[in-house]
């Protein structure tokens, strides 16, 4: 068996190696007849991450995830500079950034619970991927509104980004570090969460020159009366949560005291 797929390996490597000459000389040649090579690097970076995704983990024996992740990253990236340098565009950083912040939501919780990292990570795994995931997103933001706004766009997305990584750290640290019962954290996200919708309905209105009393009472805001219903919702399924985290404890207890 081992034979068996040590060939199958040298052949599927061969076939693709074939695959991709076929490609790549072609283009080599009509690039530089035409006088110039923009568009064979784009070709180049292209197969760099295609031979990520279907050569690498055949050949990778271990960590074959962690090494297809990391050759596909660093082969986007080549792409990304490969086609910006072509179409003479601005848009590098921003793709990039956007780019790891995708891959830091979806793969670095997966990536932290390997065997060479989580020996470092250890029991803070979450913590490391929720820092990562945050500063990403202010680079993005920081970034975005710079390149394709000025200071006023940086003043307000900055302060949307902040009232909403606010809200999903709070949620973060209820569920991770409280010792409590899950009742009691899902009772304290939704009241965390019906507090945030009132902060944000009071800042968002006076942001728009509204007075704290017309708030308050309501007026000229019909928007805001949903945001009251929705908070009085979160509240109510909070203190079902809360009710049935006191009972939960109380018949856990009550078997232990027996």
């Amino acid at each position: 068996m081992a034979r068996s797929y040590k060939s199958f390996v040298r052949g599927y490597t061969i076939i693709t190696g074939i695959g991709y000459l076929a490609a790549i000389i072609p283009s080599f040649i009509y690039n530089v007849a035409h006088g110039g090579i923009g568009w064979f690097m784009v070709l180049i970076t292209s197969l760099m991450l295609t031979f990520s995704f279907i050569n690498v983990p055949v050949l990778v024996k271990k960590n074959r995830a962690l090494w297809t992740l990391g050759s596909a990253t660093v082969s986007l990236v080549l792409l990304y500079a490969a086609g910006c340098v072509y179409s003479h565009g601005d848009w590098f950083v921003m793709a990039v950034l956007g780019t790891l912040l995708g891959e830091a939501i979806v793969f670095l919780p997966f990536v932290l619970r390997s065997e060479r990292l989580e020996k470092y990570v250890r029991n803070s795994k979450g913590l490391v991927c929720m820092a990562a995931d945050s500063v990403l997103t202010f680079a993005c933001v920081v970034f975005g509104t710079l390149k394709y706004g000025d200071v006023v766009d940086l003043r307000d997305g900055m302060l949307a980004t902040v009232t909403c990584v606010a809200l999903v750290w709070a949620v973060f640290l209820i569920i991770r570090y409280l010792k409590v019962n899950g009742f009691f954290k899902g009772a304290l996200c939704f009241v965390a969460s019906a507090v945030w919708v009132v902060a944000m309905t009071v800042l968002s209105n006076a942001w728009n020159g509204m007075k704290l009393s017309d708030i308050i009472s309501l007026k000229g805001a019909d928007n805001d009366r949903y945001d009251v219903i929705v908070c009085l919702c979160l509240a109510g399924v909070a203190a079902v949560l809360a009710i049935a985290g006191v009972v939960y404890k109380f018949v856990r207890k009550k078997p232990q005291d027996r």
